[in-house]
């Protein structure tokens, strides 16, 4: 596929993250030191709503907030908001749990939010139930499950696993040839689903040998896992486990001399990962799902990126992890639908906005389309195109144009 398009700069993008937002659940600063503005938006804001889950056992991610507040910031502040108007997110805070997760959804329905973004929630379906009941349309930045994958009114502009396992069982059969791949899988039940999802999804491209080893989430020594995948000599590794654990699981490789190619979800790129890997990760395959400092560090989108991640949120270039990107580029590309739903923006306006979402341009990705045709089998993704780089001096470089199923 070509490179990825540019959002359209004509029109008003816009949000802001304000300081009253309304909040449930401790919301955090990323204030950093920002400039003066260049075209503050000083409308009547638009509330969006916006739920993540944090300071969870079963997993915290307040790096796709942070991203996705940068965006709010600088279009608001540099960018003139929607027709002048910013965008105040309504943030509410999620554990994991299907209680927390019905209790933000009912704080957005309550709120009378036309947009509902989540960065990440492992009880995600039990709060799209509530919002979609409402109208509201639902975009979660990293789709994981159930409704975030089929539901209707709801709309990703990442392709999540199912983007990447589409990305990663391509590159094994195409560029590969593998007949026999290992898949070094994360012992929960989402992590053995998703392991089982990529396992049919490589027997149906013909791959006549996949099996699924499985670690804890807790690991901190991967050696045996390592030695079990690698065991009757395999094409292929893929690893399902994200950053830290990913640069353990390239230093236990290069410990045990393993020559088998392996290959990673997108966080792996993050640098603290590749930094803590050191030369283990030379030879490592990453797919990656958007521009980022890492792949494209002379891209106009990228210098967006840096630029504001910097100003608003005091994240330095070498900081940015694959999560901070997610949250920025999500959030910018949702602006753009904003910008497309009318003077009076509603729920109603903003789902004929999504629905009628037609090649037009990602921010720090591909251009998407909200058809239902863009990821085979997944409805709610609007864009699953994906890439693969290899990781060569401790740098990445294209090992694959941007592909898509």
């Amino acid at each position: 596929m070509t490179r990825p398009k540019r959002l359209v700069g004509g029109l008003a993008l816009a949000a802001m993250l304000l300081s009253g937002a309304v909040a449930c659940g401790d919301g955090g600063d990323d204030g950093g030191s920002a400039p003066a503005a260049a075209n503050k938006a000083t409308g009547e804001p638009i509330r969006i709503g916006f739920i993540n889950q944090e300071q969870a056992a079963s997993g915290s991610f307040p790096d796709l907030r942070t991203g996705a507040s940068a965006a709010a910031e600088y279009v608001n502040n540099q960018q003139g908001g929607v027709d002048g108007r910013p965008v105040e997110f309504v943030n509410c805070t999620v554990d994991g749990s299907p209680e927390a997760s019905q209790r933000c959804a009912n704080q957005m329905v309550e709120a009378k939010v036309p947009l509902v973004i989540s960065g990440l929630d492992f009880s995600g379906p039990s709060a799209t139930a509530i919002i979609r009941a409402a109208g509201i349309p639902y975009v979660p930045i990293l789709p994981i499950q159930g409704t975030d994958l089929t539901g209707d009114g709801v709309f990703a502009f990442l392709g999540g696993s199912p983007g990447q396992f589409a990305g990663v069982a391509s590159y094994v059969t195409d560029e590969i040839k593998a007949g026999k791949v290992t898949i070094l899988a994360n012992d929960t039940p989402p992590g053995v689903a998703a392991a089982e999802s990529l396992q049919k999804l490589l027997t149906a491209k013909k791959v006549g040998d996949v099996q699924i080893v499985k670690e804890s989430p807790t690991a901190t020594d991967f050696t045996a896992s390592v030695t079990a995948a690698n065991d009757g000599s395999p094409d292929a590794i893929v690893v399902m486990f994200v950053s830290p654990s990913c640069s353990l699981i390239m230093q236990s490789a290069q410990s045990l001399g393993i020559r088998t190619q392996m290959i990673y979800p997108s966080s792996c790129l993050d640098p603290a990962n590749l930094e803590a890997a050191g030369a283990a990760a030379d030879g490592a395959l990453i797919t990656t799902e958007q521009l980022s400092p890492q792949t494209d560090p002379d891209d106009p989108d990228v210098s967006t990126l840096v630029t504001a991640m910097k100003d608003y949120a005091d994240v330095a270039k070498d900081e940015i992890t694959s999560s901070h990107t997610n949250g920025f580029g999500v959030a910018m590309t949702v602006f753009g639908v904003l910008g497309r739903a009318g003077k009076d923006i509603t729920a109603a306006s903003v789902l004929d906005a999504l629905k009628a979402s037609k090649d037009q341009d990602g921010f720090l990705d591909d251009s998407y389309s909200c058809d239902g045709t863009a990821l085979t089998g997944v409805s709610t993704v609007c864009n699953g195109s994906v890439r693969i780089v290899r990781i060569e001096g401790g740098k990445p470089v294209p090992a694959s144009d941007w592909t898509t199923s």
